[in-house]
């Protein structure tokens, strides 16, 4: 991970957009990715992500994907799941954002967790409905409380695996906006979801990878994604890799700090 990290700040572009030269991803950073505008709802959801680190609930996990690399046990703290595995505060309200400067109506979440990183992907666009699965039985649960918390009705969650819920999924909404892939962290499952969306994505389709240095196949399926000939414009961000259908674009691909 040092050693790609080092890699990887030699040759990506700084954070401000100097040396991309498509317009529309120079757009897309300097008006989603640099943007630094806060909305009321960030606070609201960082003051419920606080309350939850404080938290010393525990409830009992089954691991049906990679697992975590920090948590072993099945019984875990409420608060060791925000820290390690809910979505972190600044991609996050990327996503947040990304929807907003879109207008993705059609979302899907592969990977709830406690639901932190959806309410980002619900508030972004109210009239949305953001479809998301997750498959373990005590993690929904809890994802449901959070979604009631925050009167979230245009929340569609699922709690089967994704292998059996993604394709009904597809088939019901036809097409796809926008996908965050956030869950179970292998390479070729991965490739496995990626391939069954792709028949359902259109020219302002966006897909979201989250974990893409996780592990070394977790690299190559981003690296073989990239090289998709339906991917026109794809986004290294390190920890986070975006992809677009864009067909007016010529291929490209960005390494960027952020």
């Amino acid at each position: 991970m040092l050693f790609q990290y080092f890699s990887f700040f030699f040759k990506a572009n700084p954070k401000k957009g100097f040396g991309v030269h498509s317009p529309f991803v120079y757009s897309f950073v300097n008006k989603v990715i640099n943007d630094k505008s806060k909305e009321n709802i960030f606070f609201e959801i960082h003051k419920y992500r606080t309350n939850l680190l404080k938290s010393d609930s525990e409830i009992e996990v089954q691991d049906l994907g990679a697992g975590s690399k920090k948590m072993k046990e099945s019984k875990r703290k409420i608060r060791d799941i925000v820290k390690f595995s809910a979505t972190p505060k600044k991609n996050a309200e990327l996503l947040y954002k990304m929807i907003k400067y879109f207008e993705s109506h059609r979302i899907i979440e592969l990977g709830t967790s406690l639901g932190i990183g959806t309410l980002y992907l619900s508030h972004a666009n109210p009239h949305a409905h953001i479809h998301t699965i997750e498959a373990d039985k005590n993690t929904f649960l809890h994802a449901q409380k959070t979604f009631n918390l925050f009167n979230c009705k245009n929340i569609h969650a699922y709690n089967d695996t994704f292998e059996n819920a993604l394709p009904n999924i597809l088939l019901q909404i036809k097409e796809v906006d926008m996908v965050y892939i956030d869950g179970h962290h292998d390479g070729e499952a991965t490739l496995k979801y990626y391939n069954m969306i792709l028949p359902f994505c259109h020219n302002d389709t966006i897909i979201v990878l989250d974990d893409i240095r996780w592990s070394k196949d977790m690299y190559q399926a981003w690296s073989k994604i990239i090289l998709d000939n339906n991917v026109t414009a794809s986004l290294d961000l390190f920890f986070q890799g975006i992809v677009f259908f864009r067909k007016e674009m010529q291929k490209q691909c960005f390494m960027l700090k952020i």
